[in-house]
This record gives C-alpha cells, structure tokens and sequence, in this order.
C-alpha cells in the first residue's frame, strides 16, 4: 500500500528514484525558492532579474527543472545510452549519460551553455532500507554542513556514524560513500566532493552525489558554485560499484 500511494503521488519519482532522479541545473534547495539579482550578478549568471522557478513540491522548488521535462534525443548501445534535453528555463542543454562494465556503472551529467546558466548537478537515488533481512548501513569521511532549518549555516560539524538520521549535506574529500547490506556493499565514487544523504525514511536511504552543496548559489560553504559558460561545459562523473 505503501508503494501504491507513492506511484500515484506526483513527486513519487522522486521519492522512490527512477531515471528522473536526476537533478540540474540546480540540486536541493533553494532559499526562499529563487536565485536573485545579486546571486546572478555575482557569479554571471545569464538574466538581469530574480528567477523564481515553480514549485512542485511544496514547500520547496527542489532539484531543478529538468526531471519532469522531456528528452529531445538519444543514442544506445549495448552497454550504454547518452541523452540530451533542453534547460526549461535557461539557454542550456544537459547530456546524461550511462556505461555498464561488468559491476561497475557509470554516469556522467554535463551542461552546455549558450550563456552563463546554473550547473549544480546532482543524482537522487533511493536504496532499499534492508536486503533479505539485512539493514543497510552508509558510511564516508567527511563533514557535516550544519543547517538551520532546511539550509545550511555556513558552519560544518564533525559527523559521526550512525549517530542520528539525517537530511544533510556532507563535504566527502575522497568522493567516496558506501552502502552495505552484510556482505553486499554498493560504493558510489563521486568526481566532486559533494553528497547529500536522506535517511529519514524507514522504506529506503538516498545518498545523492552532487558536484556542489545544496543553495550553493547562496551560500556556497566551499569553493564557488558551478556555472557553466559558453564553451566552457560543467561535468560531474559518477561511478556506482557493486560488490
């Protein structure tokens, strides 16, 4: 019943991760759900007004605009397939693509830009809570960005493992987050050191690689946020390993 009720609820995509998990041009949150004058002036961004996307899921305008919007085009082969789609909203093209090798997948989100457009990418997979009885368990070393509210502070605290359920952003120097289930591990490496991980719900745990912090635009914690310019792509690689 469960899964039925989250089929039929528009975000369920989102809750339950399909190919639509992907997240561009921005992933997470947004303070008071825009990117503003300033925040665009600041790192030159395309437009000369606040953006105000919709919003989807209340309260918040999350994960971009790509995710409901369709693909215009595809190549496959046996072991692979590249997608291209336009940027509602933003003079830009993301190409997402996936290669199987064996145990290993690999994923790689990039953004062509006409003008500076926004290029904080991100995955939102979900991950079974438990496998033939057995509770999954994440682990990675890194820190923590302390929030106040739904956002983060600015601030960072050490993580320690299994020390409550999280909704956070993680700075994760070596790229790199595992899941086990007993003797069956998943290890996501990440080109970016950058992941949020949901673990709020008893049905499942969702660890998401991004190539930058959640409200980057507004508060970038560390580093500048990703922009994407003319000539000049923004790519974030991810590798998913089973073992």
């Amino acid at each position: 019943m469960t899964v039925i009720s989250a089929l039929a609820s528009p975000s369920w995509h989102m809750l339950w991760g399909t190919t639509k998990s992907r997240a561009a041009p921005w992933a997470g949150r947004l303070r008071d759900n825009r990117i503003t004058d300033a925040q665009r002036a600041t790192w030159v961004i395309t437009g000369t007004s606040d953006y105000t996307p919709s919003v989807p899921y209340p309260p918040w305008a999350i994960h971009g605009t790509c995710r409901l919007a369709p693909i215009d085009g595809w190549e496959s082969s046996t072991n692979s397939i590249t997608m291209r789609q336009r940027i509602p909203d933003w003079p830009a093209t993301l190409v997402t693509e996936w290669r199987i090798d064996g145990p290993q997948t690999e994923s790689r989100l990039t953004v062509h830009a006409e003008e500076p457009t926004p290029a904080l990418l991100g995955w939102h997979p979900w991950f079974r809570s438990t496998i033939d009885g057995t509770q999954a368990r994440w682990s990675l070393a890194g820190e923590l960005a302390a929030r106040d509210g739904a956002l983060a502070t600015g601030e960072w605290m050490t993580w320690v493992e299994g020390s409550r359920r999280v909704d956070d952003a993680f700075y994760v120097p070596d790229g790199r987050v595992t899941i086990t289930w007993g003797a069956r591990a998943l290890t996501i490496r990440n080109s970016d050191p950058w992941f949020v991980v949901f673990d709020e719900r008893e049905e499942g745990v969702c660890v998401e690689p991004q190539n930058g912090p959640p409200n980057a635009f507004d508060t970038p914690l560390r580093g500048e946020p990703p922009v994407a310019h003319p000539g000049a792509p923004r790519t974030m690689t991810t590798t998913w390993e089973w073992r």
